[in-house]
C-alpha cells in the first residue's frame, strides 16, 4: 500500500508499505477520507519525528482481529488512530482501536465523518473528564446557569465542546473567536446567555469582555473554562476573567511559569489518553476492595464514541465544516502547509485518500 510519512517541516514522503495486520481490539480500515489536524505538522517539529500522522479516519473495515464482535468487513466507519503510533490515516489502510472506532450512518459521507473523531474526543475529554461538567444523560433543568468559557469556539474542537455542552443544557457558553465568529454564533442559544467574544482586540480587552458577558447572562463569575487554543496569551484572558479561581482545561500546554493563579485547578486535555498516553488511565480493574470494577479513559472513550456514532443518526451531533484537498496521498504536504500558514478558520481539511 501507499504511505505517507510526515517529515519536521512538514515535508510529507510517500512511500510503499505493507498492509498492516490487526492485533487483538483492533481493526485494519480501508481509508476513504482522512481528516487533517494541527498536531500533524507540529508534533513532527516539536519531536523530530518522522511518521505517518494522520489520526483521523473515515472508511470500510477491511479486517478485524481476535475479540471484535461490533465490527465486520465492509461496515462504513469512523475511526480515532492512536496518537504516535505506526499505521496511521495518512495511507490506504490505517489501523485502530474498537474502543475508539464507531459505525456512521449512511446519511453522513466520508469527508464529513472525517472532521470527527480526533476532535470530538478531544472535547468530550476536555469537558466530561477534565471538567467533569454534568453529561447530556442528565442535563441541567430548564433555567440552570452554569457559565463555560470555550476559547478557540470556531475550531473543530471548540465547535464540538459548544455542541457536546448544549447537549447537556450547559449555559451561557461564552464562545471566544475571531474571523470564525459567524459560525460559531450559528451554534449558539442566545436566548439562554450564550454570547461571542472577540479575542482579535487581545489583552485586558478579551478579559474585560469576558466578564462583561458572564455580567450580562445573569452570573456573578465563572468557574468553568476550556482552552482549545493554548495561544497568543488565551491563558491570561480566561484565567484573568474567572479571577484566580474556578477549572480550566488546555488543550496541549505547559502551564508553569505561566503566571496563572496558584488556587485553580489546571489540566491539560491530550486525546492521547484514550489509548493510555498522556493522562491517567486504569487499566479495567479495580485497586481493592470497593473499587467498582476500575473503568477508566479507556472505557470513557468507548461509551463516547457509540454517542458519536448515534449523535449523528439522531441529528443532535453535526460534523464540522470542512474543505477537501484534492490530489490524494501526494496532498499531504499541500493540506499541512495550509494548516501551518493559518489558512483556515471554522473548517476542518479532509483529504480523500482513494482518488
Amino acid at each position: 500500500m501507499k504511505e505517507v510519512i510526515v517529515h519536521p517541516g512538514t515535508r510529507a514522503e510517500l512511500i510503499d508499505s505493507p498492509i498492516p495486520t490487526p492485533g487483538a481490539q483492533q481493526v485494519v480500515i480501508k481509508v476513504v477520507v482522512a481528516g487533517v489536524n494541527q498536531k500533524d505538522w507540529k508534533f513532527p517539529d516539536w519531536t523530530s519525528a518522522s511518521i505517518n500522522q494522520g489520526d483521523d479516519i473515515a472508511g470500510i473495515i477491511h479486517a478485524v482481529g481476535p475479540g471484535i464482535f461490533e465490527f465486520k468487513p465492509g461496515d462504513r466507519v469512523a475511526a480515532l488512530h492512536q496518537v504516535g503510533a505506526a499505521n496511521g490515516s495518512y495511507a490506504e489502510y490505517a489501523i485502530a482501536w474498537d474502543y475508539t472506532t464507531c459505525h456512521i450512518p449512511e446519511t453522513t459521507t466520508f469527508e464529513e465523518a472525517a472532521t470527527l473523531p480526533l476532535c470530538f474526543a478531544t472535547a468530550a475529554l476536555a469537558l466530561y473528564q477534565n471538567l467533569r461538567l454534568p453529561g447530556p444523560w442528565q442535563p441541567l433543568p430548564a433555567g440552570t446557569r452554569h457559565p463555560l468559557i470555550i476559547h478557540g469556539a470556531s475550531s473543530a474542537v471548540g465547535s464540538f465542546a459548544i455542541k457536546l455542552a448544549r447537549a447537556a443544557n450547559i449555559h451561557p457558553i461564552i464562545a471566544i473567536a475571531g474571523a470564525g465568529a459567524p459560525y460559531v454564533r450559528t451554534l449558539l442559544d442566545p436566548g439562554k446567555g450564550d454570547t461571542i467574544v472577540d479575542y482579535r482586540p487581545g489583552g485586558k480587552a478579551v478579559t474585560k469582555g469576558i466578564r462583561e458577558a458572564v455580567s450580562k447572562a445573569g452570573c456573578e463569575s465563572v468557574e468553568y473554562a476550556f482552552d482549545a487554543t493554548t495561544a497568543e496569551g488565551s491563558w491570561d484572558h480566561v484565567a484573568g476573567a474567572m479571577g484566580g479561581k474556578g477549572k480550566i482545561t488546555f488543550v496541549l500546554f505547559d502551564w508553569q511559569g505561566k503566571g496563572l493563579p496558584d488556587g485553580m485547578e489546571l489540566t491539560q486535555t491530550h486525546v492521547g489518553a484514550v489509548h493510555g498516553g498522556g493522562g491517567d488511565e486504569h487499566d479495567g480493574k479495580g485497586e481493592g476492595e470497593g473499587d467498582g470494577v476500575g473503568l477508566g479513559v479507556k472505557d470513557f472513550a468507548f461509551l463516547w464514541f457509540r454517542l458519536l456514532g448515534r449523535g449523528l443518526r439522531d441529528g443532535w451531533l453535526a460534523p464540522h465544516p470542512h474543505r477537501v484537498v484534492h490530489g490524494g496521498l501526494a496532498a499531504v504536504e499541500k493540506a499541512l502547509g495550509e494548516l501551518k500558514a493559518g489558512n483556515t478558520s471554522a473548517v476542518k481539511l479532509v483529504l480523500p485518500i482513494d482518488k
